[in-house]
């Protein structure tokens, strides 16, 4: 009995992995990794931003829309650059 339970469960990790190994390679699977990878970068970049908030630079509404713009900005570059580094492409 515990033998087969074992291998039971040695079947159903088996076939885990190959759903999310084939999820992953879908067209879906890169678009969630693509926005995973924004939106981390995203946040990363808007706390850094909030640091300097806290540490009471960047209040000015010009400097305040240009962080904000350069926040969007360079999350897009981090993702895109994320996504080339975990292709080995970097």
């Amino acid at each position: 009995l515990h033998l087969s339970i074992r291998r039971q469960r040695q079947m159903c990790i088996r076939d885990s992995y190959e759903f999310i190994q084939i999820f992953l390679q879908s067209f879906f699977g890169k678009f969630f990794i693509v926005f995973l990878s924004w939106s981390f970068s995203f946040h990363i970049l808007n706390e850094i931003r909030h640091l300097a908030w806290d540490m009471g630079y960047g209040f000015d509404l010009k400097i305040s829309q240009i962080t904000g713009i350069i926040t969007i900005f360079g999350s897009f570059i981090f993702a895109i650059l994320i996504y080339l580094f975990g292709r080995n492409i970097i």
